[in-house]
């Protein structure tokens, strides 16, 4: 994988709020987006909201109609994980369980080629957890977005001792493509901002 690997293709695993919030951001900033969800009608209810946190940009002023659609048109909803194996980056939004998680990641790992990145937006599990018995350890990250997304700048970047520097290089470079300031953390209890907010 070269240093400036070219995301393009964004997939984001479970449309509640905050992966809501990163599949309309990603879509905002150029990416195209595989959105999924276990339903069909999740993944209706998931773009509907976006679609209804775009117009209200749209009536205050600082998006115009037609981005709008150009938007929404760049985000694709599947209730099926196969469509995701074209995808350079996947991030995932799911319930916060490890196993929940780890089989999310289990069963991606055997769906994308070698070189897509995964991305967990976990605000406490262990990294280093969710990526044992992948084949792709030094691809998997944690990214910490926090709610509401659209509006929050900072996104925490978690490492793990076996993540590579491209995956992590790649990944600053997307948050920051997303006009979000990223912070390198180690994969710590509770990561920093909620190791700070804790006192531990």
């Amino acid at each position: 994988m070269s240093h400036n690997l070219q995301l393009k293709q964004v997939g984001v695993v479970g449309l509640g709020r905050m992966g809501r919030g990163i599949a309309q951001v990603s879509a905002l900033a150029g990416y195209t987006v595989k959105a999924v969800d276990q339903e069909q009608d999740l993944v209706d209810r998931g773009l509907e909201l976006v679609g209804s946190s775009l117009q209200r940009m749209v009536q205050k002023g600082s998006l115009r109609e037609r981005e709008r659609d150009d938007i929404l048109s760049r985000i694709n909803g599947t209730k099926e994980l196969e469509p995701l194996s074209d995808c350079d980056l996947i991030i995932e939004a799911v319930f916060e369980d490890l196993e929940v998680k780890k089989t999310l990641f289990r069963q991606l790992d055997g769906i994308c080629p070698p070189d897509t990145l995964f991305a967990s937006n976990t605000s406490s599990l262990s990294i280093t957890r969710l990526a044992s018995g992948l084949s792709r350890i030094d691809k998997i990250l944690g990214m910490h977005f926090f709610n509401p997304v659209e509006a929050m700048k900072l996104v925490e970047i978690i490492k793990t001792v076996a993540t590579s520097s491209e995956a992590i290089q790649t990944v600053l470079n997307f948050v920051r493509s997303l006009k979000k300031e990223p912070i390198l953390v180690r994969d710590q209890a509770g990561f920093l901002v909620n190791f700070l907010l804790t006192g531990t």
